[in-house]
């Protein structure tokens, strides 16, 4: 009997994980607070103790997580050391000392200065809105921990400088940007693929983004209504046993026991039960047997590229971002936000400005011409931002961001006084139209 509720326990641990990763995987929607990372990492680490006592006989697993990872990665020689003082669980007092201190190191003492860095995070549709209903402190939409982990990544990647670009050095900014929230020893963790590794889309996708994304090689792009019945799906490789891009198998009958020991061994496939739907179609990122040598990979062609005389500075940095995102490869966390801080080290590397970009997510859903004039006319708006506020750094955000026929228009439609509650999950959908209500 003991076996049998094991494996229900399992089942229902992998299912929670799953609902909290497609929770974490909407991209799309903006920003998901430090606790819902934290209760998914609780539960990713309860299965993993509880499967790893099935396998040892019931035995307890000796080490943690965090030791593990630990003991199995050495952080890269010369890296910025990363600091344990504050958690996103201690007082609101000692996360803004650190927040205070991590800003004055980057040189940001005003809100002029504070919301030009907000842009690098913070999508517009988000930040703009917050600008001119009056949000205080608009720097802190995600949260006050994922406001201190990008000032820490910032802070890693400016110290780092020109060095070539390694796997350890894109771990260590992950691990930054995960450090002061509920669940620090996730960061720089690559995914073990047990997932189910997809996106699930809050609106449908236009011909030119569906193109976008079906022209990824490691992109599968499956259109609405996704659907699965009472028996779930098996998500496993578009070509058989080849790593990269996965496509699924809808069940009509439960797996047996022997199946489904099958695909928990494989590490390109995984179960997923039903019933499953997505009203808007879904994007699966792809498995590999080991991200780690994905990544690697990706820094191989990139120092390559950037040995090359007359190289793109934009152009290589779009692609480094892009090649990142679509790989996917963190256990926890945005790998968009990220990829975005390594795509702005590579700017900043050739002595360009980082790219504040207008939409976030257009990294995956362009074209990869139309992607580098985003990241190059982004790094552009940065400069001339960033010339304005150096003249007059105390000037009013609103003034110095060009917002006030905004901020006059959002008083005229009766717009809510500073809307977002700092931390929590904001609509895209709503604030992007209420951003295109006030432009026109």
């Amino acid at each position: 009997m003991s076996g049998f509720f094991a494996g229900e326990t399992n089942a229902l641990l992998r299912r929670l994980r799953d609902d909290l990763d497609e929770l974490l995987s909407r991209r799309v929607a903006g920003h998901l607070h430090a606790r819902y990372e934290g209760e998914a990492g609780e539960i990713r680490h309860a299965v993993r103790r509880s499967e790893g006592a099935d396998e040892r006989g019931g035995q307890r697993v000796a080490a943690s997580a965090r030791d593990a990872e630990r003991s199995s990665h050495t952080a890269e020689e010369g890296a910025r050391p990363v600091s344990t003082a504050h958690r996103e669980g201690g007082s609101d007092s000692s996360i803004d000392t650190t927040i205070r201190r991590l800003e004055a190191e980057l040189g940001i003492h005003t809100d002029a200065q504070r919301t030009l860095e907000a842009r690098l995070l913070i999508d517009r549709k988000f930040l703009d809105i917050a600008l001119v209903s009056g949000q205080p402190r608009p720097e802190i939409l995600f949260g006050k921990a994922e406001w201190a982990g990008h000032l820490e990544a910032r802070l890693a990647a400016r110290e780092y400088g020109r060095r070539p670009l390694t796997v350890d050095f894109m771990r260590d900014l992950h691990k930054r940007f995960q450090m002061h929230t509920d669940n620090p020893e996730w960061g720089g963790v690559l995914t073990d693929g047990r997932g189910k590794g997809w996106g699930g889309l809050t609106k449908p996708l236009t011909d030119e983004e569906i193109a976008a994304v079906e022209g990824n090689p490691l992109l599968s792009y499956v259109p609405p209504p996704f659907e699965a019945g009472e028996f779930g799906l098996v998500m496993e490789p578009r070509r058989a046993g080849q790593e990269g891009a996965r496509w699924f198998r809808e069940l009509d009958r439960p797996l047996t026991d022997t199946e489904r020991a099958a695909i928990d061994r494989d590490p390109l496939s995984a179960f997923v039960p039903g019933p499953v739907a997505q009203e808007h179609g879904v994007i699966f990122y792809p498995r590999f047997n080991d991200f780690r040598t994905e990544l690697h990979s990706v820094a191989e062609w990139y120092n390559g590229a950037t040995g090359r005389p007359g190289y793109d500075a934009y152009g290589t940095a779009a692609e480094l971002q892009r090649r990142l995102v679509g790989i996917h490869p963190w256990l926890m966390g945005d790998s968009g936000r990220w990829s975005r801080q390594v795509m702005n080290w590579s700017l900043e590397r050739d002595g360009l400005n980082p790219a504040a970009l207008n939409e976030f997510n257009r990294d995956l859903y362009s074209s990869f011409p139309d992607y580098t004039r985003s990241v190059r006319e982004g790094s552009l708006r940065y400069g001339q931002w960033e010339s304005l506020i150096r003249a007059a750094p105390e000037t009013d955000p609103v003034t110095a961001f060009g917002l006030r026929h905004l901020k006059q228009r959002y008083t005229e439609i009766g717009g809510e006084p500073a809307p977002f509650t700092p931390g929590d999950l904001h609509d895209a959908n709503r604030y992007e139209q209420l951003l295109e209500q006030l432009n026109r």
